[in-house]
């Protein structure tokens, strides 16, 4: 593995800096081309003609129940148990398309924990035990220089939201060398993952020139579609007509039971995440429910 030291490592690191300003702030692709996108990575636009407003009133040949028979109906339907969804069910070479090289995302863990930069673990002394687990799974920009006697040092999988990679790539000291078998997962809207000019895929592959051993995945649009969908099966919610997206944690979460047969998760709780808060109360209900179903515990707190 490339691993940058003294003035090398500065100048990589000062490159690679200077490079993702430049190519936030100036809005320019710097680099040039690398080898071709895969076709789930495009853009995709449909554009529609805007039809006239339609009539007031019910669609031609449907007619609102009346009001009695739609309240029977809710009511026949409070009762009923909605069939869960499967998640290890789900496709893991279909839904990782690799930024990097072609190859498959690693296939299954037994044993996983989840580390959450939450200050519940500051003074915990759980690193040792952390350390053990097959697989360690953590989100963005979660640094462990510094708090591995709490947090431990070793990282499976790195789960960076779009709004992350440049935090993540500004450091490849810290998220890149420290740990060279780290697997980076990518998750983004089509929009900042593929921009015309200097988009996020494009300055992952460049910085993987860098460090060849980084192992770097794109959630594909089709999966990204199945992440709305359980989300919208599982909480009654339709995602794209509030105009949010979900957060880093309901895609590490999802992922983990993907992957792994048992899950820990250290340090989930309010204050450990950013956002807003009806949607952690949400997603905390959906993780709860999934706890007996998947094998996933949940300490410091503990909560089920």
């Amino acid at each position: 593995m490339l691993e940058p030291s003294g003035q090398m490592g500065a100048t990589q690191g000062s490159w690679i800096t200077f490079a993702l300003v430049g190519c936030e702030f100036n809005n320019k692709l710097l680099f040039p081309s690398v080898e071709p996108l895969s076709p789930d990575l495009w853009i995709r636009r449909d554009w529609t003609r805007c039809d006239p407003t339609p009539p007031p009133g019910p669609p031609a040949g449907h007619w609102p129940l009346p009001l009695s028979r739609r309240r029977r109906e809710m009511k026949s339907n409070k009762g009923r148990t909605r069939r869960p969804v499967n998640l290890r069910k789900w496709s893991l070479t279909d839904g990782y398309i690799p930024i990097l090289g072609n190859k498959t995302l690693p296939s299954r863990c037994g044993q996983c924990v989840i580390v959450t930069s939450s200050s519940h673990l500051l003074g915990t002394k759980l690193g040792p035990e952390i350390e053990r687990a097959e697989c360690t799974i953590r989100m963005n920009d979660a640094p462990t220089t510094g708090y591995s006697a709490d947090v431990g040092n070793k990282t499976t999988f790195r789960v960076v939201a779009h709004s992350s990679v440049f935090h993540v790539l500004r450091k490849p000291q810290e998220f890149v060398n420290r740990t060279p078998e780290t697997v980076f997962i990518f998750w983004g809207p089509p929009n900042k993952m593929q921009k015309p000019q200097g988009s996020l895929v494009r300055i992952i592959q460049r910085a993987g020139l860098l460090f060849p051993n980084m192992e770097a995945y794109a959630i594909s649009l089709s999966r990204m579609r199945q992440f709305d969908d359980l989300f919208r099966s599982e909480t009654g919610r339709d995602r794209e007509k509030s105009h949010s997206w979900l957060s880093t944690g309901w895609f590490t979460m999802v992922i983990a039971v993907e992957l792994c047969d048992h899950v820990h998760v250290y340090g989930m709780n309010e204050n450990s995440r950013k956002g807003n808060h009806h949607r952690f109360i949400t997603e905390k209900r959906v993780f709860s429910s999934w706890a007996q179903l998947y094998g996933i515990t949940f300490s410091h707190p503990s909560w089920t």
